[in-house]
Parts: C-alpha cells; sequence; structure tokens
C-alpha cells in the first residue's frame, strides 16, 4: 500500500494512507516516520541544483519553471506567483489505489480557482478554492464544469496550513487539516482518481507559498 504527504509554501510528501502520526509530524520528521518501501517522492525544496528540485525518495526531479525558492515554515518552499505553473516533473502521475498526501500552504485570500498540485492532462487537482463561485477546498476529477468533489473548508489567509489528502478503496478521499480530519467523500470507491502531482501551482490565482511535499 503506497502513501503520501504534502507540504506548501511549498513542500510536499507522498506517503501510505493510515499513517495518523505521520499527518501530525512536522516535516523535518517525516522521513525517519516512513518505511523505504512506502516512499513515493519527497520535494524538500532545500536541495536544488542547475534549476532541478530534488527528489529526495526517487527518481522524480522536478523542474523550476516560474516559481522561486523562498523562506518557509521550515526550510526552503516554492513560490508562486499569479498565474504561473512553478515547477513540473514528467509521468509524475500515481496511479495506485491507496496513498498520501501532505503539504504546508499559504497564501493571500483567494477569490477563483486555485490549483495547488495537477496532473499534466489538466484532469485531476487538488484545489485551494475550487472556483471563483465556489472558494471550498476539494478536488477536480475531470474537466468538465461539474467535475469536482467539494470539501467543507475554506482557506484562511495569510495562515499557515498542514493538508493531507489519503486516498483507498475502503474510505474513498478523506481531507485532513492541521492534523484533524474534515470530510471523506465516497466517491473516489468506485471511480478513479490518480494522484495528481505533474504541475505544482498550475492555476494559481495569487501568491501561494508552497513547503515540504511528499507522497507514500
Amino acid at each position: 500500500m503506497k502513501k503520501s504527504i504534502f507540504g506548501f509554501i511549498l513542500a510536499i510528501l507522498l506517503i501510505c494512507p493510515f499513517m495518523s502520526q505521520v499527518l501530525r509530524a512536522e516535516a523535518r520528521d517525516t522521513d525517519s516516520k516512513v518505511t523505504d518501501a512506502d516512499k513515493i517522492f519527497y520535494y524538500s525544496f532545500d536541495n536544488i541544483s542547475g534549476g532541478l528540485i530534488a527528489d529526495e525518495w526517487g527518481s522524480r526531479n522536478a523542474v523550476l519553471s516560474g516559481g522561486k525558492i523562498s523562506s518557509g515554515k521550515f526550510g526552503s518552499a516554492l513560490e508562486i506567483e499569479k498565474n504561473i505553473t512553478g515547477a513540473s516533473v514528467s509521468n509524475a502521475l500515481v496511479t495506485e489505489d491507496a496513498w498520501t498526501v501532505s503539504y504546508w500552504i499559504y497564501s493571500k485570500a483567494l477569490s477563483e480557482r486555485s490549483s495547488v498540485l495537477m496532473s499534466s492532462d489538466g484532469k485531476y487537482s487538488f484545489d485551494a478554492a475550487i472556483s471563483s463561485s465556489n472558494l471550498k477546498t476539494g478536488v477536480h476529477v475531470g474537466t468538465g464544469s461539474g467535475d469536482v468533489l467539494t470539501f467543507q473548508y475554506t482557506l484562511p489567509a495569510e495562515t499557515w496550513v498542514h493538508m493531507t489528502w489519503t486516498q483507498d478503496k475502503t474510505n474513498g478521499l478523506s481531507l485532513y487539516v492541521n492534523g484533524t480530519v474534515v470530510q471523506t467523500n465516497a466517491w473516489t470507491k468506485t471511480n478513479a482518481f490518480p494522484c495528481p502531482a505533474d504541475l505544482f501551482g498550475h492555476l494559481w490565482r495569487d501568491v501561494l507559498t508552497f513547503q515540504r511535499c511528499a507522497m507514500i
């Protein structure tokens, strides 16, 4: 079983789903709490060389594009300005049925769709705000206007927030905020939702800071 954890100013981590002790861990402690067999990718944003953001668990190095490295809640972070893709990874879509992703995120008030992570085909994304008419956190599961899953959480402005998404075919897709479960949506129990992790900050509508991103 695979899992994930992410962090924004941007930090991303992807790991296995049922690790409650990891969900609440600070980013610097995560690596010691995850077995090698469960690790998929991890970006601390502390290791940048030649325009590449090192995947510290594997070989999915990200290419720094429109984003810049700045200070985060813990160490370095990826800062992404409005309407710019901060970084990209080739072939990063993870299709396993069970995974976990978490990240720290910080932004000004949102007024329209703001995607934190997105698949390269634009079909799937983790959204801090779904649309101008729906500023709740959620995910896109297709390209149609109704292809969204809304979660009952609104990202506060100018506040560091730790978000974790867990997916498996027993429970569906769950959102945790600062270690507390917000909601679980059963739609993904019977429908595909591969973990979108190709584009960092694509369709972001303001300045985003993203930190400590990993997947298990």
